[in-house]
């Protein structure tokens, strides 16, 4: 779903951006090997200093969205910082905590106290209460939150150290990726595991798994002891071929051969031989192109955005956007996606939705072009006739709608904007692909005219008929 906004300005983008990590060729062995423990806790970084969060004194006109606007903070962390019940109740003279940029609210359990999370990630208690408004003296009491505010780049010593048990109050408290190894690994299933699980704890996609091990015919099925190539980054391991360039392997992928090189740490676009293995961040499978122009249906692969996540309910911008780069030939995974989507807008959680710039913002980092979402500094209003002539050109369009407008819809509890992906013509009604399928198949669904236009006449007016195409 998308992103309730609280306020009329659009998110400063915060992009995190991913340091260089080294490859090894060494022979992987299981991480619950004994003499695997010490390699990998070897090639942990040093802790990240802590920044101390700063101040601001609210003056007349402020709203929290602005504040967060103009100092790089968000909506969120400023919250979280300062316990705020009411977003929109600001007291002239009022002090705020503000977080540095790249802070990040993570779930917690709120039966900790704070000093058993703060000591997890090897924090002192006083730091981490001064990131989220709590008093010192309730430092050693439960925290009796959901969520809490952490400094950037921390994440918990026992993850760091490649321990393999937790209390089980604390797993609540682990960042999504924590558990991101530094090289490429095996991993040895256990009791208990599922795909989502697994992914979820060493910080990758379900698809990341699954296009790494050939072996694994029904990733619902996964038997304990069996053994799965785990890597660093959401992507692809792809070994080179004979008459293979970085520049070639960077186009069939879709990918920016900058990050190719930085990633596995080469020097020149001539450093790679055959039989090498390369790490291709946020690369998939390499499926069939989209139709010519001129047909009326584009093909569009099909992704639910239902498919088990703790952010499967807010995550059909991620899903649309998948659906949208894979009709150009450019795989990346949906949590792939939303991580990037999320840091492009400065707000993160399992319930966080997603702007209409960000998507488009992440969409260009991938080489697709986004055509017509800004009519100058403001978002642009599509007409039917605009959808019509991006669809005849072969050009797939995403839209913001009215979730409750749209077909069989209107009955549903949820008051909120939705994304989905128009794919082709039909007479003067248009298919579409919703990511939402938990009401019949969500590819080839059809809209008449009427419908669309209702359903983009979106619940927020700022972004009402608020759509883009994607190109090449």
């Amino acid at each position: 779903m998308v992103l309730p906004l609280v306020a009329g300005a659009l998110i400063a983008a915060t992009i995190i951006m991913r340091l260089p990590i080294p490859f090894t060729d060494k022979q992987a062995a299981p991480v619950d090997a004994p003499d695997q423990r010490n390699e990998i806790r070897a090639v942990r970084p040093v802790a990240i200093p802590v920044p101390l969060p700063s101040s601001y004194t609210v003056v007349e006109g402020d709203t929290l969205f602005d504040i967060a606007f103009d100092l790089d903070s968000s909506v969120e962390a400023l919250a979280l910082a300062n316990n705020l019940e009411d977003l929109n109740l600001l007291q002239v003279g009022q002090k705020l905590v503000v977080s540095p940029p790249g802070s990040a609210a993570q779930p917690t359990d709120p039966a900790l106290t704070l000093t058993e999370v703060a000591a997890s990630y090897g924090l002192e208690a006083s730091g981490l209460a001064a990131y989220n408004g709590i008093a010192q003296d309730l430092v050693d009491r439960p925290i009796a939150r959901e969520a809490l505010l952490f400094p950037p780049g921390v994440r918990p010593l026992a993850l760091a150290s490649g321990a393999e048990s937790f209390e089980e109050g604390l797993l609540a408290s682990i960042p999504f990726g924590a558990e991101r190894p530094f090289e490429p690994f095996v991993y040895r299933i256990r009791p208990g595991d599922t795909l989502i699980d697994v992914a979820w704890r060493l910080g990758i996609d379900v698809d990341t798994i699954v296009n790494n091990n050939s072996s694994l015919v029904d990733a619902d099925r996964i038997r304990i002891g069996e053994e799965l190539l785990v890597l660093p980054i959401s992507g692809l391991l792809y070994q080179v071929q004979d008459g293979d360039t970085l520049f070639g392997i960077a186009e069939k992928f879709g990918l920016d051969v900058d990050l190719i090189l930085e990633f596995n740490v080469l020097e020149s676009m001539s450093a790679i031989e055959l039989g090498m293995d390369l790490i291709l961040p946020g690369a998939g499978p390499v499926y069939a192109p989209p139709t010519p122009p001129g047909g009326s249906r584009i093909l569009v692969p099909y992704r639910s955005q239902l498919d088990g996540a703790p952010w499967a309910g807010a995550n059909c911008g991620p899903t649309t956007l998948g659906m949208g780069l894979g009709s150009l030939g450019i795989n990346v995974s949906s949590t792939e996606l939303r991580r990037q989507v999320l840091n492009a807008q400065g707000i993160w959680g399992n319930n966080v939705g997603s702007l209409i710039d960000a998507l488009a913002r992440v969409a260009s980092s991938y080489g697709a072009r986004p055509i017509g979402l800004f009519d100058g500094n403001r978002i642009a209003r599509w007409s039917l006739e605009d959808v019509r002539e991006q669809l005849r050109a072969g050009r797939p369009v995403i839209a913001q709608v009215r979730f409750r407008a749209l077909p069989g819809r209107a009955g549903v509890r949820y008051f909120n904007d939705h994304y989905i992906i128009l794919t082709g013509l039909s007479g003067e009604s248009f298919l579409y692909n919703d990511p939402v399928d938990s009401d019949g198949p969500g590819a080839d669904r059809l809209l008449t005219a009427a419908q669309l236009e209702a359903a983009m006449n979106a619940s927020d007016q700022r972004y009402a008929y608020a759509a883009f195409a994607l190109s090449r």
